[in-house]
């Protein structure tokens, strides 16, 4: 029995063929949601059952004649799961169709991403180079935060510029951890600076 024939009967209610199908996506599904888990700090458990809800609705709407269905269920899971965490995010649910794709999924998964590592830079530094992170990220200049925390313009931008490379050093480090835990490596090309870097950063490059 090929994919192919698997999903067809898995879609169909054959339990062998469900079965099969949770054997050989289970382990990118516990990689994956232990790699959300230790990012956001979200239960790893639930976020499995949202990747396993997703992949389900998926096997419903899968062509099996188009690509691989297998990285089309992952997918369905990965984006259901990245659903989960917006909504916990932000504290309110959003309606969302389950029939349908969500779109501008790599702006979506960049969100996420740009997001909890701001907060884990946040974590990591102490003193006015955090106060200056959470001022710009409410949108204050540096002359105002200059005059707040009773230092100079030049003092500010100084922070900045550290804050900027503590940021990228962070990225660089997750990015290197996602390709070692997920098993391929990520969406940026070999030098290119990752996109959740750029959207995380905005707030600190306007300053």
């Amino acid at each position: 029995m090929n994919t192919r024939q698997m999903v067809e009967r898995a879609r169909a209610g054959d339990r062998f063929a469900v079965d099969r199908l949770e054997d050989l996506l289970r382990e990118r599904v516990l990689r994956t949601a232990g790699h959300y888990a230790h990012l956001t700090g979200m239960d790893r458990e639930d976020l499995q059952q949202e990747m396993w809800l997703g992949m389900f609705m998926g096997l419903q709407q899968v062509d099996v004649n188009i690509g691989d269905p297998l990285c089309y269920l992952y997918l369905r899971g990965k984006w259901r799961l990245l659903e989960a965490i917006r909504r916990s995010d932000r504290e309110r649910a959003e309606p969302l169709d389950d029939g349908a794709y969500i779109p501008d999924r790599r702006l979506f998964e960049d969100e996420v991403h740009s997001r909890w590592l701001t907060r884990e830079l946040a974590d990591r530094l102490k003193g006015p180079q955090r106060q200056i992170l959470e001022g710009l990220l409410q949108g204050r200049m540096q002359e105002e935060l200059a005059t707040t925390l009773g230092c100079t313009a030049a003092n500010v931008s100084y922070h900045v510029r550290k804050i900027r490379e503590g940021y990228r050093a962070l990225a660089a480090e997750r990015n290197q951890t996602n390709r070692g835990k997920l098993g391929h490596p990520g969406p940026q090309g070999a030098g290119e600076r990752p996109k959740n870097e750029r959207n995380a950063a905005r707030c600190i490059h306007a300053a």
